[in-house]
């Protein structure tokens, strides 16, 4: 490239590469930056992670190495080359596999290295539907590159493609159900739809004579779908919570024998299990008597082979769980199946998961 003066300069070759001077980018995602939120089929928290992509404020590792030396460049999926905002989302073989094998067949290694004029090229001339389906892929690449980044867990393509799907299946809800509905009821089916996959709620209760009670309540799409309760001596309060969570993780293993497997949440108040669980630590567990359940808990999970994470929640959103566990304990009760209308005279509004729930694990910051 020669410049009006027949010289050339590092700064016009860097210019050329990106797509225009620099005036020029910011112009380009100003203006994709009005237009992408006029799209009223995608979510607020989702369009402003678009935004932040469009203007390289993720923390990506290259950007990451500007400002903290000690910390690599490199792709920590595939070490093949810098991680930077293209790379991430479309060039690693990772980000690769999900658009090629998505809705659009989608092949990345074409497309320009800047990632406003990628995003222009990909979005251009596709409906309300396609636009919708880049901007969630592009969210749960994301999604996935930081469960791989913080705890080393590989998400398979297929569960990003399912999660992509929930995401536009639960907008043709919303639509079939009119947004008049919507906002006027709140906690009402039309706010459950938006919870499409599989969620566990669980909680122990233990007493002072070491006696604990444990339960846990599976949902489908917000609806109750089956019930387990156990009761068990010489137990403490950490110990408790763990058998709940191995108990539950089993009950979907064998509940779920097709493939591929559905994508599940176990939801605790225990903080302290969640951690232990995502990280793997067998030194500091609250109680020695939990550390082979523990384990058996994380072997289970990866037995199960499909997408199976564990997160906490607050103490009230477990409430109808604990409920359930408290009358385990009292009464000695142990029961595994289909709810139960006797089960749910003690609480019921068990019966549909809360849309606090959805909430809550959705709204928590990038």
């Amino acid at each position: 490239m020669k410049a009006k003066n027949g010289k050339y300069t590092i700064k016009q070759g860097y210019e050329q590469l990106q797509g225009g001077t620099i005036t020029e980018q910011l112009a380009v995602s100003s203006v994709q930056w009005v237009n992408m939120w006029k799209w009223k089929d995608v979510i607020p928290k989702v369009k402003v992670f678009v935004w932040r992509l469009l203007s390289k404020a993720l923390p990506v590792a290259q950007n990451m190495h500007r400002r903290i030396t000690a910390i690599s460049p490199r792709c920590h999926r595939c070490g093949m080359e810098n991680e930077f905002e293209m790379h991430c989302m479309f060039f690693c073989p990772s980000s690769r596999v999900v658009w090629f094998g998505g809705r659009l067949g989608l092949t990345t290694h074409d497309l320009p290295i800047n990632i406003d004029a990628a995003f222009s090229a990909i979005t251009e001339g596709l409906d309300e539907e396609g636009r919708r389906y880049v901007c969630y892929t592009l969210w749960e690449i994301w999604l996935a590159h930081n469960q791989e980044f913080f705890h080393h867990k590989k998400v398979d393509p297929i569960a990003i493609w399912r999660k992509v799907n929930d995401h536009m299946n639960c907008q043709h809800m919303k639509d079939d159900v009119g947004p008049h509905v919507t906002s006027l009821v709140q906690g009402s089916m039309a706010i459950r739809m938006e919870i499409q996959e599989w969620m566990v709620l669980m909680d122990a209760s233990c007493d002072d004579h070491g006696r604990a009670g444990m339960a846990f309540l599976i949902y489908r799409n917000g609806e109750l779908m089956g019930i387990g309760m156990n009761n068990k001596s010489g137990v403490d309060a950490f110990w408790g919570e763990a058998l709940v969570l191995l108990e539950a993780v089993q009950f979907v293993q064998e509940k779920f024998q097709v493939d591929p497997k559905p994508m599940v949440t176990l939801l605790t108040d225990c903080l302290n299990l969640v951690d232990a669980v995502t990280e793997q630590d067998f030194d500091s567990l609250p109680s020695w008597k939990a550390r082979d359940t523990v384990a058996l808990v994380i072997c289970e999970m990866r037995r199960y082979g499909g997408s199976m994470e564990v997160k906490h929640v607050k103490r009230d959103i477990v409430k109808e769980a604990h409920t359930l566990a408290n009358h385990a304990r009292r009464e000695s009760l142990c029961y595994k199946g289909l709810s139960c209308p006797q089960l749910m005279n003690l609480t019921p509004e068990a019966r549909f998961l809360d849309s606090t729930v959805f909430s809550q694990l959705q709204d928590r910051p990038l």
